[in-house]
């Protein structure tokens, strides 16, 4: 199993479409988190059936009030706001192909759980089927 520890607040992913162009706004955020998975691993690309898990852990709003910030630690308060966590799949699992897997059809299991947290980072768990003994 692999683990990825991403620091910065979760981005999602997000396109503008000029003329008859689609713009990938987020170039550079893409650039930041392929450069960190590339530091985190440097063995061959996976090209068997994956299980990915994202975490996104957002970071409080320093206006939350005291007794607010502790629930929200404590799991109790979860995020609801934007961005969603299909957007924020979406730019994470293009991160991932070329620098950890092969191509995405490789992933056949996905899923992803918001919470808040001190501080914003992403965590990326993937794992073969085989390891997870899952049909």
């Amino acid at each position: 199993m692999l683990i990825f520890h991403i620091d910065g607040e979760p981005v999602p992913r997000h396109e503008i479409i000029s003329g008859r162009r689609l713009i990938d706004a987020r170039k550079a955020e893409k650039g930041r988190i392929k450069c960190e998975l590339r530091r985190q691993y440097n063995g061959e690309l996976l090209a068997t059936a994956i299980k990915v898990k994202f975490f996104f852990h957002l970071a409080i709003p320093s206006s939350a009030p005291r007794k607010k910030k502790e629930a929200m630690l404590k799991g109790l308060v979860r995020p609801t706001k934007p961005p969603d966590c299909s957007n924020l799949q979406k730019l994470y699992e293009d991160c991932l192909i070329g620098t950890v897997i092969e191509d995405d059809r490789f992933v056949v299991s996905i899923s992803s759980v918001k919470s808040w947290s001190l501080y914003g980072y992403t965590l990326i768990q993937i794992a073969t089927i085989e390891e997870t003994n899952v049909i």
